[in-house]
């Protein structure tokens, strides 16, 4: 009686250890993910900033934290679309946010107005 009762307890106690390592596993993949949503987003808050003096270049790349951070801007008369792309540096945990804006000048002042919103994974 007492060998099955140990025998039990040592496959009890393999489960808890092989899914407390999976769980860590998917923790962490799940952190990635969130820091390169959030080094996206940081990337479209610029833009749209930047957007506001003017037209940005087609393309510019920088840093947030660990990701590298790339922020592409196609724009015609009346608006234009904006998309953020984010991943770890060795190109893993991608994620996007795009963002269709129209533009109005009144005064001299340039103003965006957010028409879609969207953002996932590449």
């Amino acid at each position: 009686m007492l060998l099955i009762f140990l025998s039990t307890l040592v496959t009890v106690s393999g489960y808890f250890l092989y899914f407390a390592g999976r769980s860590r596993a998917a923790l962490s993949v799940y952190e990635e993910g969130l820091k390169s949503v959030y080094a996206a987003e940081s990337g479209a808050n610029w833009g749209l900033q930047a957007l506001k003096t003017g037209p940005l270049g087609r393309q510019v790349t920088f840093r947030v934290n660990d990701r590298v951070v790339t922020v592409e801007n196609s724009e015609g008369r009346d608006g234009g679309e904006l998309t953020s792309r984010a991943a770890a540096e060795n190109g893993d945990y991608k994620r996007y946010v795009h963002i269709s804006y129209s533009v109005e000048e009144e005064d001299g002042v340039r103003k965006l107005k957010v028409e879609d919103a969207g953002s996932d994974r590449i």
